[in-house]
């Protein structure tokens, strides 16, 4: 796969993957879905395989979700993603209907998300 971007192993064509930026923005901008089958190959930018699939952005969040402002959430105090400090790849699935109500809240034009992106339609993390 020489377009792919690497995911975690358990991704699915079709999940949406929130990129957080380290510091100094500290925050998510840019959500993108899965949009082709995750396949184990050999990575091109570390030694041994690494999981690849191609990305497309769906959206860019006007207002981002700011490192401070996810840990000042009370809804997000035991989120396994923040509380890692964004390490690693942990899913955020259970969490998504706090997100997504965050990210509608700060720009109502992304309302739509809500419909492609339903949390009620999520299958439990992987």
């Amino acid at each position: 796969m020489d377009d792919g971007w690497s995911v975690a192993s358990r991704a699915s064509e079709g999940d949406l993957l929130l990129t957080y930026r380290s510091a100094p923005q500290s925050c998510v901008r840019d959500l993108f879905v899965v949009d082709s089958p995750v396949e184990r190959v050999k990575a091109g930018w570390k030694p041994g395989y690494d999981y690849m699939a191609a990305i497309a952005r769906v959206a860019t969040l006007s207002e981002p979700l700011t490192w401070s402002n996810m840990r000042a959430e009370t809804r997000l105090s035991r989120a396994g993603f923040l509380n890692g400090a964004m390490a690693g790849r942990p899913p955020a699935s259970a969490y998504w209907h706090v997100l997504l109500e965050m990210i509608v809240t700060a720009d109502p034009e992304l309302a739509w998300l809500a419909k492609r992106f339903c949390p009620d339609h999520l299958q439990p993390s992987r």
